[in-house]
């Protein structure tokens, strides 16, 4: 298979392995599945084969605290979770 590299300057290169599409992907990363389709213009999401080389893009609209944030440390006996 031939592999046609598209520019990856605002992201990183990501090889297919079994099991993955584009949701999956989307998923995985944090990433808006249309920015994944949008970073790989050249590639068919519904015919993916392993070693496929696709674009991994840096979301830049995305944040994980807002500016209006309130920190918190995590202490002994906290859970993510609500525990049952």
């Amino acid at each position: 298979m031939q592999q046609h590299f598209s520019d990856c300057s605002n992201g990183q290169m990501y090889f297919i392995q079994e099991g993955d599409s584009y949701y999956r992907l989307s998923q995985y990363f944090f990433l808006p599945l249309e920015l994944l389709i949008q970073a790989n213009p050249n590639t068919d999401p519904n015919n993916l084969q392993i070693g496929q080389a696709i674009c991994i893009p840096v979301d830049s609209t995305f944040t994980f605290c807002s500016t209006n944030s309130t920190t918190y440390q995590i202490k002994q006996g906290d859970y993510f979770f609500m525990k049952y």
